[in-house]
């Protein structure tokens, strides 16, 4: 009776006896009993074959596994570095050209004497737009038509302001300036680093012609003085200079929208006294 009893406790240990999960003492006990008992011992020889087998089957199974795991990892690893790649050429080409366009336009920042012409076309109607600069003075001439009338409009540095239409010739004195920047304007310049990414990340870059002009056409890139960006926008710059050749941009009136185009073209150092010369003041009725 004890022999089975005995043989139970060794047969319930003999599996983590196999594992090496039992102490010195047992191990001894465990010895001792399979060296008298021949069913014992069976029993633990069919244990560490069976085990030796399940061992083997796991270990494959493991490796199959790890490799397979390998495999994906290596596939997931090459289309990251991929799409990386594809990132960093994407981004990285515009922040190349846009920096590049902001320092060639940097050569004229301490020009003060320039004109720049600057031909609209708004619907039916069509704007010309000559602004004069000399030495911190600037005047402004706007003529614009329509199948209805012919206005025109002088503005001066001095807040003179002189309105020519169909029936009248008025001069508003010491009134209002337009807003001119007394440099030449840079479209791609913004107002902080967060603008800029921002503007990296949803502007689009092309290479087109215009105006005779080999340019870099940019959409969406919004300078901090555009209106209704919301309409979109989209520039072309000269690729050698950097300065602006055309503005396209949606404009709302009411409930219609419709595009405006701008084209820009500069002179410099070419801006006489002449050029600011004011309109001789008794032809207008002053207001």
């Amino acid at each position: 009776m004890k022999e089975k009893k005995d043989c139970k406790i060794i047969q319930d240990l003999l599996p983590n006896h196999i594992e090496h999960l039992t102490n010195e003492d047992t191990n001894k006990y465990i010895e001792e009993h399979i060296a008298e008992c021949e069913k014992c011992r069976k029993m633990f020889d069919n244990m560490k074959k069976e085990l030796k087998v399940n061992n083997a089957d796991r270990e494959k199974r493991e490796v199959k596994y790890i490799k397979k795991f390998s495999n994906k990892m290596k596939i997931l690893k090459l289309i990251l570095a991929f799409i990386l790649i594809i990132f960093i050429v994407f981004i990285g080409t515009k922040f190349v050209i846009i920096k590049s366009m902001q320092r060639k336009i940097m050569k004229y920042k301490d020009i003060t004497n320039f004109h720049t012409q600057i031909t609209t076309y708004r619907g039916d109607s069509i704007e010309f737009g000559n602004i004069y600069h000399k030495d911190g003075k600037h005047l402004t001439h706007i003529k614009s038509s329509n199948e209805k009338d012919i206005r025109e409009m002088i503005n001066t540095s001095n807040g003179n302001t002189y309105i020519t239409s169909k029936n009248d010739k008025i001069a508003v004195l010491n009134g209002f300036t337009l807003g001119v920047s007394d440099k030449v304007y840079n479209y791609l310049e913004t107002e902080s680093i967060k603008e800029f990414i921002i503007n990296l990340f949803r502007s689009h870059i092309s290479t087109v012609k215009c105006n005779d002009k080999k340019c870099y056409k940019i959409d969406n890139f919004k300078s901090p003085d555009v209106l209704y960006p919301e309409q979109g926008i989209c520039v072309y710059i000269d690729k050698e200079t950097g300065l602006l050749v055309r503005v396209e941009q949606g404009e709302q009136i009411g409930s219609n929208i419709f595009t405006t185009v701008k084209d820009y073209t500069y002179e410099f150092n070419k801006v006489t006294d002449d050029d600011l010369k004011e309109p001789d003041i008794n032809e207008y009725t002053v207001q």
